[in-house]
């Protein structure tokens, strides 16, 4: 047998095992459906909470995720014609998705790994439930900007520009503090390790678009050669 018809057999024999009664709605535990929201108005406590107290879901973090992306695609292609500057043509699932939630994604695998090396406490799942919860400003206000888009006019953008700047702000407290909080690290070894975050996510994106650049022009090599090849027949 194969690796891949392997693994398809251990995941459909872990899918049948698995106690799928987990996710119907009465034996959720509700009060983890509020726990986005408690952070953004408590992110220290909060945090806390998710960290010490197992109050952090994966299902609702990848929810965020995946409503982030939505807001996103939304504000793209809906917001208001007086402030929407983007051509529908050029619209990309790919780009959009590239520049959400694989970003946060991102975020938390270079996280991990700066913690890693500074000795910090935080798991790969605390800190991207973290990161995911993190959003939840940027999901919530980014659709309050979508609605005020439709009524404002061009005049009035300064508030849109206030509700853009409020919800990037809110959005990055809660991500700093929730990473401190994850690591235990105390505020300055907290902003040597975004550096140290920041500096890991812009190595991986040059070498992706270092890698896909090359492999885009390997293709177009190998396009033109068969072009070649044919056209001498």
């Amino acid at each position: 047998m194969s690796t891949t018809a392997q693994f398809f057999r251990h995941l459909s024999q872990s899918a049948r095992r698995y106690d799928w009664g987990k996710l119907r709605w009465r034996n959720l535990d509700k009060t983890k459906l509020v726990w986005p929201f408690r952070i953004m108005c408590h992110p220290i406590a909060g945090m806390n909470e998710l960290k010490y107290e197992g109050r952090g879901s994966l299902a609702i973090a990848n929810g965020l995720l995946i409503g982030m992306l939505i807001i996103n695609c939304l504000q793209y292609t809906l917001q208001g014609f007086a402030f929407n500057t983007n051509k529908l043509t050029n619209f990309s699932l790919v780009s959009q998705l590239a520049s959400s939630s694989l970003l946060v994604v991102l975020f938390s695998i270079c996280g991990w790994a700066s913690g890693a090396l500074l000795d910090g406490e935080g798991k790969f799942r605390e800190i991207y439930i973290a990161a995911c919860y993190a959003i939840t400003p940027q999901i919530l206000m980014g659709a309050v900007s979508l609605v005020l888009s439709q009524s404002l006019v061009l005049e009035e953008a300064v508030f849109l520009t206030l509700v853009d700047g409020i919800r990037l702000l809110w959005t990055a407290v809660a991500l700093v503090i929730g990473f401190m909080t994850v690591q235990q690290f105390t505020v300055k070894k907290t902003l040597g390790a975004l550096l140290l975050t920041a500096f890991f996510m812009a190595a991986i994106l040059f070498l992706s678009v270092l890698f896909f650049s090359m492999l885009q022009q390997l293709f177009a090599f190998l396009a033109s050669v068969f072009t070649e090849i044919n056209s001498r027949r």
